[in-house]
């Protein structure tokens, strides 16, 4: 299992780094890397016993059952690149998952309606991925979408108990205003 792609940086929080998917992940896992380009958090991920490798998410090869890459084709500087990357990586019946920001999510239309643009985004990404995107993206990379659905919050934000409730009620009458993209790949 290959496994977090390059997505380190996410958790860290306070000067920690959160483990949570790895951790999980080696529960379930035969075996399990990961790999990342940020070498300072690769140390820190071998520190505290996790398989990192340095590894570019758009340029890596190996034989894998399952890719998990969470919050990462927002960052890429070529999305296509990296799914097609993964498509030769993944062995056959295998399964591509990766989440990433909902563009249409109710969160970025509250800001776009409060601030005038949804500008309040992580400074490092790139594009935005919706449902459609991924569909075509898929497409040229030679896999299907299996699976492609939203969540109705995002789990690393802070959330408060009313917003929580308004989202989600919103979402359970419109899913496509959930917080993430979450969607799976097989070739």
């Amino acid at each position: 299992m290959l496994g977090p792609l390059g997505n380190y940086k996410s958790y860290r929080k306070d000067g920690m780094i959160k483990w949570w998917d790895f951790a999980y992940l080696n529960t379930i896992a035969r075996s399990l890397v990961g790999i990342d380009i940020n070498e300072e958090l690769i140390s820190v991920a071998r520190d505290d016993g996790y398989p990192v490798i340095y590894g570019d998410a758009e340029n890596f090869s190996g034989s894998y059952d399952l890719i998990y890459a969470p919050d990462l084709i927002e960052h890429l500087g070529n999305p296509l690149r990296c799914l097609k990357c993964c498509a030769a990586a993944l062995r056959p019946g295998g399964l591509i998952i990766m989440e990433t920001p909902n563009p249409n999510g109710i969160n970025y239309l509250l800001k776009a309606l409060v601030l005038g643009n949804a500008s309040a985004i992580h400074p490092e990404h790139t594009c935005w991925i919706d449902a459609k995107n991924i569909e075509e993206l898929a497409r040229r990379a030679g896999l299907q979408v299996e699976v492609s659905t939203y969540t109705p919050l995002n789990p690393y934000g802070k959330t408060m108990f009313l917003r929580t409730i308004v989202y989600k009620a919103l979402t359970r009458l419109r899913p496509m205003l959930g917080a993430k993209l979450v969607f799976i790949l097989q070739s």
